[in-house]
C-alpha cells in the first residue's frame, strides 16, 4: 500500500492568514469611508434640493403679492419712510375685485432666521389723491402672518451681510437705474416720493 502525499493538502500558514485578514480590513474599511463620504453627500444635495424648493415656493408667493401691489396710480408701489429697508419688503396689494380701492399692507421681512410675509386687510380710508397720499388705515393688529422659509440668513460676502431686497427706481431716459435708493438701512427709501416719476 502506498502512502499519499500530503503536500497537496497544505494550507495557509499563520502569516498568510493574517496577510489575507489585513488586506480584507484595508479593503474593507476603504469601502467603508467610500460609502460613509457617498451618503453625506447625498444628505447634503437633498438639503440643497429641498431649500432651492422651499425657495423658489417663498419666492413664487412673494411675486404673486408684488403682482398685485400697484392698487392706484397716485402710490408708489413700496411705501418708503421707516417701512422698508434692506430686510423689510413693506407694499400695498389687492388680490379681491372690489370697485373701490380696499387693499392690503403686506410686510416681507428677514427677522429672527425666517422669511415671513404679513398682510393687514383695510380697515377704512378712500383712494390716494394728490392731496392725501396715504389715507389708508390697516388692522395692524389682527394681521395674518405666513412664515415663507424657515432658517433664512441674508447672503454675506467677505463676512459683510447683503441686503435681502434692494429699491430701483427709473432713470430720467425711462430705463430702470442701476444705482438702489439706498445702501444702508439708515434712511431706507427716504429718497421715493409718493408720486414716483416715470421719466
Amino acid at each position: 500500500m502506498t502512502v499519499p502525499d500530503l503536500r497537496g493538502e497544505r494550507g495557509f500558514t499563520l502569516i498568510e492568514l493574517m496577510v489575507a485578514a489585513l488586506s480584507g480590513l484595508v479593503v474593507a474599511a476603504a469601502m467603508g469611508a467610500i460609502v460613509v463620504a457617498s451618503v453625506h453627500l447625498r444628505s447634503n444635495l437633498g438639503d440643497r434640493v429641498d431649500a432651492n424648493q422651499q425657495a423658489r415656493t417663498a419666492m413664487e408667493k412673494i411675486t404673486q403679492a408684488l403682482n398685485s401691489s400697484c392698487v392706484a396710480t397716485a402710490v408708489a408701489p413700496i411705501v418708503g419712510g421707516t417701512n422698508s429697508d434692506d430686510t423689510h419688503l413693506v407694499f400695498y396689494n389687492s388680490l379681491t375685485d372690489v370697485p373701490t380701492i380696499q387693499p392690503n399692507l403686506v410686510t416681507v421681512a428677514l427677522t429672527g432666521g425666517q422669511l415671513t410675509m404679513s398682510t393687514a386687510t383695510w380697515a377704512s380710508g378712500t383712494a390716494p389723491s394728490l392731496s392725501n397720499p396715504n389715507p389708508w388705515t390697516f388692522n395692524t393688529g389682527t394681521a395674518t402672518t405666513v412664515v415663507l422659509l424657515q432658517h433664512a440668513v441674508a447672503a454675506t460676502v467677505n463676512s459683510v451681510a447683503q441686503p435681502v431686497f434692494q429699491y430701483y427706481g427709473y432713470a430720467s431716459n425711462g430705463s430702470i437705474s442701476t444705482t438702489p435708493f439706498m445702501a444702508t438701512s439708515t434712511t431706507p427709501l427716504s429718497g421715493i416720493s409718493p408720486w414716483p416719476s416715470r421719466g
